[in-house]
């Protein structure tokens, strides 16, 4: 990847996107690393994702995280990732909901 982003300590709450994404939209040729980081009550009013949508040829890593209450219109309530790499180790997942699928969706 030519970019690499490290988001440690951090909380993300009450975010609101329009689209995919509630509080985060990765897209294509990076790294990104998530320790400790808590994303609680974001939601996407159209699309995927309602903490994190992930696309493109990226390398993913949520480890100590806590998705608690993100909503979407569509799939994956906390994730959506879909043609990247994703690893989530020790990390918590809870009330997160969305209309057709799952709290991490993807392919």
């Amino acid at each position: 990847p030519n970019l690499q982003l490290t988001v440690e300590n951090l909380t993300i709450r009450d975010a609101d996107a329009e689209f995919s994404g509630g509080a985060m939209l990765l897209h294509f040729n990076s790294k990104n690393i998530f320790r400790n980081v808590k994303f609680i009550n974001n939601k996407t009013s159209h699309w995927n994702g309602g903490a994190v949508k992930i696309e493109g040829l990226n390398e993913n890593i949520f480890e100590n995280c806590e998705f608690v209450g993100n909503q979407c219109t569509h799939t994956g309530g906390a994730i959506y990732s879909v043609f990247s790499n994703l690893s989530v180790n020790n990390s918590i997942f809870t009330d997160n909901v969305c209309t057709y699928a799952a709290t991490i969706e993807g392919g």
